[in-house]
């Protein structure tokens, strides 16, 4: 089941959501064979993640047993924690205040374990956050903080994705040359690490500098 979960959530970052999705009931339906209350848990939380991805919606609900718990066991990738998955998933659901809420808290108790890997994702989802609130500043400040953890660990999926964003901000300032410079910086670091979520993002941030945006 524990190795099911991890390809789901891998395929899920290579772009292949549709294996990942089955590789996540898989998971379910293993833990659930075996009665394991912790590794369904764990399935359960991954089967929202791949869902949302699929284009099925948000299931909060299915993370709900994982987050009684503020880690995964020790057969899960510590970097997304129940608590940042649900914050990831709310964000990108547009549901802003609820997600900021969520992972601003999980990032201070992240600093006070001196956790930087697991932040920099945080960091990057809050910069994200903030873009679609407006606060662009704010945005600016979270993405300046994740590049800071990404660079301390080696964490170049997450540093791509940060430049990314920081392209997006720039785009919607109207700074079209430096939202350009960032997206063909982060676009080679995809290609290196093998993920085609940093190809596709920075895509949109160079198309996003050239649309108007009016008051």
């Amino acid at each position: 089941a524990a190795a099911e979960r991890l390809l789901a959530q891998a395929l899920v970052f290579v772009g292949a959501v549709s294996s990942a999705h089955r590789h996540a009931a898989a998971a379910l339906g293993i833990a659930r064979s075996i009665g394991d209350r912790s590794s369904i848990a764990e399935s359960e939380a991954t089967l929202a993640w791949t869902r949302f991805w699929v284009g099925r919606g948000v299931r909060i609900d299915l993370l709900d047993a994982a987050r009684s718990s503020p880690a995964w066991s020790c057969y899960a990738p510590q970097e997304a924690t129940p608590d940042i998955m649900a914050g990831i998933l709310l964000c990108w659901s547009d549901q802003v205040t609820p997600a900021r809420a969520m992972l601003l808290a999980e990032d201070r108790r992240l600093t006070e374990l001196g956790q930087d890997r697991p932040r920099a994702l945080v960091q990057y989802t809050l910069a994200e956050l903030e873009c679609r609130a407006g606060d662009l500043a704010a945005a600016l400040r979270h993405v300046e903080e994740g590049l800071a953890a990404a660079e301390l660990v080696g964490d170049e999926f997450h540093r791509s994705l940060l430049i990314c964003t920081r392209g997006l901000i720039a785009a919607r300032r109207g700074c079209h040359d430096d939202a350009r410079a960032d997206a063909e910086r982060a676009a080679p670091l995809g290609v290196e690490i093998g993920t085609t979520v940093t190809s596709s993002f920075a895509a949109s941030r160079i198309s996003s500098a050239y649309v108007p945006i009016f008051p």
